[in-house]
């Protein structure tokens, strides 16, 4: 019984993804900063369109196992809670800011050679000058 709760509560957290994602894919973005969570650093989430078509796909393929794991008896029982996590943790890596070190200022689609923290021109190699 457990194991349906904790299933169910994936396809919802699923159907949450998907529609975040279809909300970044049409434009709307965000940003979330965590200092404490990743030392040296913190931790930064960004959603922009490419972020927000791959939060959308994770959240769908979530709803759509999540719906067959809870229908599917006792041999898909165990893990649950493991695969609850697993869900969670797909979300972070398409969202993960694409800043090159702590503190740049590189962003995607502006600077795409982003090792110094200096944005450049696109087009342009680092060390060039125009």
């Amino acid at each position: 019984m457990i194991a349906v709760g904790l299933y169910a509560l994936a396809a919802l957290a699923g159907l949450a993804g998907a529609i975040l994602g279809l909300a970044g894919m049409l434009g709307r973005v965000w940003s979330l900063r965590v200092d404490a969570v990743v030392p040296l650093g913190g931790l930064e989430l960004t959603m922009d369109p490419l972020a927000g078509l791959f939060i959308a796909v994770a959240g769908a393929a979530t709803v759509a196992t999540s719906l067959t794991a809870a229908g599917g008896g006792d041999e898909t029982r165990r893990g649950a809670g493991t695969y609850l996590l697993f869900v969670a943790a797909m979300g972070v890596p398409p969202t993960r800011s694409r800043s090159s070190s702590p503190g740049s200022s590189c962003r995607w689609p502006r600077g795409r050679w982003c090792s110094t923290g200096a944005t450049t021109t696109p087009g342009m190699r680092p060390g060039s000058t125009p």
